[in-house]
C-alpha cells in the first residue's frame, strides 16, 4: 500500500512538472521550416489537425514534408524582412530581422501551432527575450496567442500584412479560436531597452488557461522598421506556472520524500 501510495504521489509530480510545459514546442526559434511565396502575406496558413501537417488555404497543399505540428513557420515574401536564425541571447537559437530585404518597409512574423492536448492548465505567465539595434524608431515586438479544442475550427494565419507601423500587421481568420491575450496581441516597444542589449519582456503576468485547449497557435514578430539599418531579434519564449503551481510540485515532492523514506 505504501509503495502504492507513493507511486501515485510521484505520478502526480510528474503530472504537474509536465503541465505548462508543452504549450510551446521550441521557445528558442532554433529552427524554422521557410516557405515560399511573392505576395505581402496575403497567404493563410492553418493547421490540419488529421495529418499534423501546416497547409495554405489558397490551394490547401501541404507547405513542405517538414512543415508540421509544433515547429516554427516563416515565409519568405519579396520586399520585406526576412527572419534568419542567429546565436540568439546566450546562444539559444533567437531571430533576427534582417534588414537587406526592407525594401518595402512591411513587417513579419513566424508562426507555430502547438498540439497540446490540453497539457497546460490553469495561470501562466509569458515572457519573451528582444533585442533592438536602434531604440527610437518606432520598433515594436509583437507576440499573439490563441486557443481552439479538438473538433473547432482552428485560425488561418497570416506572416505578413499590407503596412508597416500597424499593430495589425497580420491577418487573421480567428475561427472557433479563443484569442488569448486580446486585440493584436501584445506590443513589447523597442524604446523600453538598452540599444543592442537583450531583455526579457512580460508578455503576460496571469494569463488563466482554465482547463486548457487541444491546440494553440502563436504569432511572433517585429514591426515598424523604419529603414533599413534597423535591427531586431527575439529569443526564448517561457510560459511558467502561476507561483502556486510551484508550492504544489515543492509540496509533492516533499511528501514523495518522506513517503520513500518511510518505506
Amino acid at each position: 500500500m505504501k509503495r502504492y501510495t507513493s507511486s501515485c504521489i510521484l505520478v502526480s509530480l510528474l503530472a504537474c512538472v509536465a503541465s505548462n510545459a508543452a504549450i510551446v514546442a521550441n521557445g528558442d526559434f532554433e529552427t524554422a521550416v521557410s516557405t515560399s511565396g511573392t505576395g505581402p502575406g496575403t497567404t493563410f496558413f492553418y493547421l490540419d489537425e488529421s495529418t499534423g501537417n501546416i497547409q495554405k488555404n489558397d490551394d490547401g497543399s501541404v507547405l513542405d514534408s517538414d512543415t508540421d505540428v509544433d515547429e516554427w513557420v516563416q515565409q519568405v515574401l519579396a520586399s520585406v524582412p526576412d527572419y534568419s536564425a542567429t546565436g540568439g541571447n546566450g546562444g539559444g537559437g533567437g531571430f533576427v530581422m534582417d534588414p537587406a530585404t526592407n525594401l518595402n518597409n512591411k513587417p513579419r512574423a513566424i508562426m507555430q501551432f502547438v498540439d497540446d492536448g490540453k497539457a497546460t492548465t490553469g495561470v501562466v505567465s509569458i515572457t519573451l527575450d528582444f533585442k533592438f539595434n536602434l531604440t527610437g524608431t518606432g520598433m515594436f515586438g509583437n507576440i499573439e496567442l490563441y486557443g481552439w479544442n479538438d473538433g473547432q475550427t482552428g485560425p488561418e494565419l497570416s506572416a505578413g500584412g499590407p503596412n508597416a507601423n500597424d499593430p495589425t500587421y497580420n491577418v487573421t481568420n480567428l475561427g472557433d479560436a479563443t484569442n488569448l491575450l486580446g486585440g493584436t496581441g501584445v506590443q513589447i516597444a523597442a524604446s523600453s531597452f538598452t540599444a543592442d542589449e537583450w531583455g526579457t519582456a512580460t508578455i503576460a503576468s496571469s494569463l488563466d488557461l482554465g482547463t486548457g485547449y487541444d491546440f494553440y497557435a502563436w504569432r511572433v514578430g517585429i514591426v515598424g522598421a523604419d529603414g533599413p539599418n534597423d535591427l531586431a531579434s527575439f529569443d526564448n519564449l517561457i510560459v511558467i506556472p502561476e507561483p502556486g503551481a510551484f508550492a504544489l510540485i515543492a509540496g509533492l515532492l516533499g511528501l514523495s520524500f518522506v513517503m520513500l523514506r518511510r518505506r
